[in-house]
């Protein structure tokens, strides 16, 4: 059975000297992600991209800010993700803090409502950190094709790479699955 160790050795082999992390997305918290930010981001293979780089300094900045690399996913049900490209992280140790000013209209505007519900519920809205993440062009043809074996007790966000006990992967699908079963198609 292959796993993300042999996806990695197959195509650069000299990955596995970097420090790698596992990313998996869940969107499915509507208290955490509102309505218009789960449609924005399902809507485009760009607009997706774009709101990985927006990463939450309490949450798991601090874990991505201390890896080369990630391998990124998103989640299905039964404690599986539907991988989503492996990115190099070019903003080093210390990715700046997030400017509203660097996003898409859409998304700023996205990110100030989210900010107005986080105060009026009486919270310190979260800093985020704004990623320089560039995709590894090598793993693009396996791109929502690839299904990896998360397991069933999986909770993290985040996990570290584990070379001796890497997350299997479930053979590649024909077509591209749309990333969250809906959304973009290109």
């Amino acid at each position: 059975m292959k796993n993300i160790k042999h996806l990695l050795q197959e195509r650069a082999p000299e990955l596995l000297r970097a420090e790698i992390k596992l990313v998996r997305h869940v969107i499915k918290n509507k208290r955490k992600y509102p309505p218009e930010l789960r449609t924005f981001v399902r809507s485009s293979k760009a607009n997706f991209a774009e709101w990985q780089c927006v990463i939450g300094k309490k949450s798991n900045g601090k874990h991505l800010r201390k890896c080369d690399l990630f391998v990124s996913s998103c989640d299905l049900p039964d404690g599986r993700a539907l991988f989503t490209g492996v990115f190099r992280n070019g903003s080093g140790n210390s990715p700046p803090t997030l400017a509203l000013g660097d996003l898409s209209p859409a998304l700023a505007d996205i990110y100030r409502v989210l900010y107005r519900r986080e105060r009026a519920r009486g919270q310190k809205p979260d800093e985020r950190y704004l990623f320089q993440f560039r995709k590894d062009s090598r793993f693009a043809d396996l791109e929502r094709r690839v299904v990896i074996v998360w397991g069933a007790g999986a909770r993290a966000w985040v996990q570290n790479f584990d070379s001796n006990n890497p997350k299997r992967i479930l053979p590649a699908l024909g077509e591209p699955r749309p990333i969250f079963n809906e959304g973009y198609d290109d």
